[in-house]
């Protein structure tokens, strides 16, 4: 009833195989459940990204001027521009 090297192999390569496959798909399942997870919290959760927007193509600060000082007029344009745009810019659940 003993058993040859061979046979104690392959049952050694076949739990090997088979801890394999199953890591494999513990990994996939895992993968597949983060995914959603992650869906389920971004939907529920207020992030700054879910209020910020992104301003492009905006001209170059003058020779002279501070980041400081280009920052303050660019945020007065915005604003001014805003203020006069503002009904176009309302949520249509605020009305």
């Amino acid at each position: 009833m003993f058993l040859d090297k061979n046979k104690v192999a392959a049952i050694v390569v076949a739990c090997d195989l088979f801890a394999v496959v199953l890591a494999f798909g513990m990994i996939f399942y895992l993968k597949k459940n983060q995914e959603i997870v992650l869906a389920e919290l971004d939907t529920n959760e207020l992030t700054a990204s879910d209020f910020t927007i992104e301003i492009r193509n905006l001209p170059p600060p003058k020779n002279n001027q501070s980041l400081l000082d280009y920052k303050i007029e660019m945020f007065e344009w915005i604003e001014n521009f805003c203020d006069k745009k503002a009904e176009k810019f309302l949520s249509p659940e605020t009305n």
